[in-house]
């Protein structure tokens, strides 16, 4: 017990043993010593003098036995032995006696006055001295007492068996918990108007969870691309549970079901589908979102230093080339998934606009046929992953139901291009023209 506070314990513990007195039938006095024997409070079963006796003690030097239980008129073995009722003394000290004590006297005056002696050593252990003197008189032998809570039941432990003081179990049902936790509670007890507070660890059974096996599910190097199957199990512990969603923050790894019910002890199959992109270190966090206890489940894949994703890459063209309008070419690309689809698109401004010729490519590799107008020289390909795209770019939609004159034309359904043809080409302009 920290010598700080260790003062301010003993005065609370020992207000709370005068809580406990029953003001009919009991009486107390409050004694102290050191070098010498003081008498603190008389006799009274004024609760309040009591307590400004207690709340009045201050730490001394010095650690006289003889004087605690023999000082002037017998210290406090004297002034029990004017007690009305059954006559006990509680001797609390946190230090070892300065002197080998007179054992055999404090026994004698103690025995001739009917008094029991019961001993609180506070952080040390008992001497010889201190079991002869408790064990002899009636009482017993508290040691090495080093908190608050050892110091409160000891002191309920010695009201008890001097006060024969019954004892009840108190049980309460608490709504199940989420987590094992330490829960603070607190007791009252309205006729001595006296509460106390302590804390309980929530039994197995207040607790429902869901429980995963294993409880890391670890899929390691698998071919990049192609997708791996594997599963865990979750079973309901304590009640039943309605899973309504599982959210992945990672699209590479897909879960089913999704949505279920189990019963309390039920297990269900969650199947889980891997497609990496990489060998380097991945993974998700999996929500299972439900309406009593959320529940959070990692999968990692991958190792640390594996290859890592490389950036989508267009391979030809690249720069340099020259097409000639209306003749075909291969537009091809690489570090991605063969089985990864991919939007193509071209810009004949440097980028400032773009037009997409496909959005279902994929194998690495897509013939484009036919080359558009307009001659440039300011010409560029773009290929993006399908899934990255937040909106695609909508083709040229042209209807030849329109003439002028000889000419065919047309606007773009966004009314920004106009369309129309001569006897040899078609051709795409920008209504600011």
């Amino acid at each position: 017990m920290a010598e700080n506070n260790k003062m301010e314990i003993v005065k609370a513990t020992a207000n709370l043993w005068v809580d406990l007195l029953d003001e009919k039938n009991s009486e107390c006095s409050i004694t102290s010593f050191d070098h010498s024997f003081y008498l603190n409070q008389d006799f009274t079963n004024n609760k309040g003098k009591l307590k400004v006796a207690i709340n009045s003690l201050q730490p001394m030097f010095g650690t006289n036995y003889d004087a605690a239980f023999l000082g002037p008129k017998f210290g406090s073995i004297g002034v029990a032995a004017k007690g009305k009722y059954k006559r006990v003394v509680i001797f609390l000290t946190d230090g070892q006696p300065n002197n080998e004590p007179k054992v055999d006297e404090i026994i004698s005056e103690a025995l001739k006055n009917n008094v029991k002696i019961f001993s609180i050593l506070v952080d040390i252990p008992s001497s010889q001295s201190v079991y002869d003197i408790s064990n002899t008189t009636g009482g017993k032998v508290f040691e090495k007492i080093s908190n608050e809570k050892e110091l409160f039941d000891t002191f309920v432990l010695i009201s008890s068996i001097t006060h024969r003081t019954v004892f009840c179990d108190i049980e309460w049902l608490s709504a199940q918990q989420c987590l094992s936790t330490s829960t603070i509670f607190e007791i009252k007890y309205l006729p001595l108007q006296i509460s106390r507070k302590s804390n309980y660890t929530i039994p197995y059974k207040g607790i429902a969870f869901l429980k995963p096996s294993p409880l890391l599910l670890r899929i390691g190097i698998k071919p990049i691309g192609v997708s791996f199957d594997t599963n865990f199990f979750i079973t309901a512990v304590n009640r039943m549970f309605v899973v309504t969603d599982i959210i992945s923050t990672n699209p590479d790894f897909e879960v089913n079901p999704k949505q279920f019910s189990l019963e309390d002890g039920e297990t269900i199959q969650i199947n889980v589908r891997y497609t990496p992109k990489d060998t380097s270190y991945s993974f998700t966090s999996l929500t299972f979102v439900n309406d009593f206890c959320p529940l959070q489940y990692f999968i990692i894949a991958g190792k640390y230093g594996g290859r890592k994703q490389k950036n989508l890459e267009v391979v030809h063209p690249n720069g340099r080339e020259i097409f000639g309008l209306g003749s075909d070419t291969v537009v091809r690309w690489r570090n991605i998934s063969p089985a990864d689809t991919v939007v193509i698109e071209y810009s004949t401004n440097s980028g400032n606009d773009w037009r997409v010729l496909t959005d279902t490519a994929s194998g690495l590799s897509w013939v484009w046929k036919n080359i558009p107008p307009p001659k440039s020289d300011n010409c560029l390909i773009r290929i993006t992953r399908k899934e990255e795209r937040d909106t695609l770019i909508e083709r040229y939609s042209l209807d030849w139901s329109l003439r002028y004159n000889s000419d065919v034309f047309n606007w773009h359904p966004s009314y920004e291009y106009i369309a129309y043809s001569d006897a040899n080409r078609v051709r795409v302009v920008d209504r600011q023209f």
